[in-house]
């Protein structure tokens, strides 16, 4: 039998957890607000968050009072919560989107950073990719020049333009 001063401190574990767990609520109501995920998204992470409370109540009361379900650990849990909502759920629902915004930057920042060298590779390789395919061009200029003067070069663009032409009156 726990003693009177046990099960005020129990009650008052239960307003704490109450309060823990609508800090929790509202911290995720503040992720779908500013992802807005998809439905299907939506309903798991529901599930998981209540999985998640489920198993906070749970693995708590067991600390506490050994697993005892009484009616003051419901009455603390709604009141932590009810306190919790009329007290600080503004500025906590605040607070949150802050500090989201504020991570999401710093990974935007940590992001560029890393990326900056595979960017700067990357500009290098088509820049000498460029500087080689304007050396092949030249090297092979008199070539294409016999190819294009040739007269199976010159009757072959004018059958292409025949069958473009063909191609464009079909159409119509």
């Amino acid at each position: 039998m726990i003693h009177l001063e046990g099960q005020i401190i129990n009650f008052l574990v239960t307003v704490a957890l109450g309060l823990v767990m609508g800090s929790i609520f509202d911290f995720y109501y503040v992720l779908r607000y500013l992802f807005r995920p998809r439905k299907i998204f939506v309903h798991i992470s529901d599930l998981f968050i209540w999985l998640f409370m489920i198993a906070l109540v749970f693995v708590t009361l067991l600390y506490i009072n050994w697993g005892e379900m009484r009616f003051y650990v419901f009455l603390g849990l709604i009141l932590g919560m009810l306190i919790y909502y009329f007290l600080f759920s503004v500025y906590m629902k605040i607070i949150y989107e802050r500090m989201i915004k504020i991570a999401l930057k710093i990974l935007c920042m940590i992001k560029t950073i890393v990326m900056f060298p595979f960017k700067l590779m990357g500009k290098a390789f088509l820049y000498l990719a460029g500087i080689i395919i304007k050396i092949f061009m030249w090297f092979t200029k008199p070539l294409r020049n016999v190819i294009v003067k040739s007269r199976l070069f010159i009757k072959l663009k004018r059958l292409k333009a025949l069958v473009s032409k063909g191609l464009t009156r079909l159409k119509r």
